[in-house]
């Protein structure tokens, strides 16, 4: 069913993604992801600092973003902050950047069909189409144009 989402448009789209929801809701057939009693381990200043940087990201992702702004962000050197965010995310800060950059092009190359490849790069933060294209490919392990033909 989930497939046949990719294979539609329009109001059809919709209406089989209503359908998943209708049985995901009457499914008895579920197991819990985490169970009541799971508290995740974070303290207070690590969420504020985690919030200040993903804040940031999502003002300042169109542009160059340096390690040295994004550690002053959370008041922190250039190395302890790469520490910090890594034992946080379990990624680096420019694999957060860098997927955080193609999840906002996906949208563009989905939404908007006229608007050229080179030009979704350049609104999503690439300093180039290569390097788009290249991190675009390794993250969705296909190209950008392919993206936008399976949407259309």
């Amino acid at each position: 069913m989930l497939l046949e989402i990719t294979k539609q448009s329009g109001l059809k789209r919709w209406s089989i993604f209503f359908d998943v929801l209708c049985l995901l809701t009457e499914t008895k057939d579920y197991q819990l992801l985490a169970g009541a009693h799971y508290h995740p381990n974070l303290k207070t200043t690590d969420t504020i600092v985690m919030n200040r940087i993903y804040e940031y990201v999502r003002i300042h992702f169109k542009r160059k973003i340096t390690l040295s702004e994004i550690a002053e962000i959370g008041h922190l050197s250039k190395p302890a902050f790469c520490r910090y965010f890594k034992r946080k995310t379990s990624k680096s800060f420019f694999e957060f950047l860098n997927e955080y950059r193609i999840g906002q092009a996906k949208k563009i190359l989905r939404d908007h069909s006229s608007i050229p490849i080179g030009n979704i790069a350049a609104q999503s933060g690439f300093p180039s189409v290569q390097h788009f294209n290249a991190q675009f490919r390794k993250l969705e392990n296909i190209t950008p144009k392919q993206y936008r033909k399976k949407w259309m």
